[in-house]
């Protein structure tokens, strides 16, 4: 029986090109937004290359290796304060 008769949607026939095209391209949309990363005004970023420190990043929209580097962004403007008593 096919799915058609069962649903009473038609069957769209998708080439195994197209299947293949989209699996490419949700991987390259995976790897560019990976690529990307913003410092807000307030904070540092700490860039760490397999774990290891390699620099630091000022605010703003920078790039960095996909995957290999991490980015850790730490406040450093901010004022914490704590009251005693």
């Amino acid at each position: 029986m096919p799915l058609e008769d069962e649903l009473g949607f038609p069957s769209i026939p998708i080439p195994k090109k197209w299947i293949g095209l989209g699996i490419v391209g949700i991987i390259i949309i995976v790897i560019l937004a990976s690529i990307f990363y913003s410092i807000g005004p307030e904070e540092v970023g700490v860039i760490r290359r397999f774990g290891r420190y390699v620099r630091a990043a000022q605010p703003g929209l920078h790039v960095k290796a996909p995957f290999m580097e991490t980015v850790t962004k730490v406040r450093v403007l901010h004022v914490f304060k704590e009251e005693f008593g």
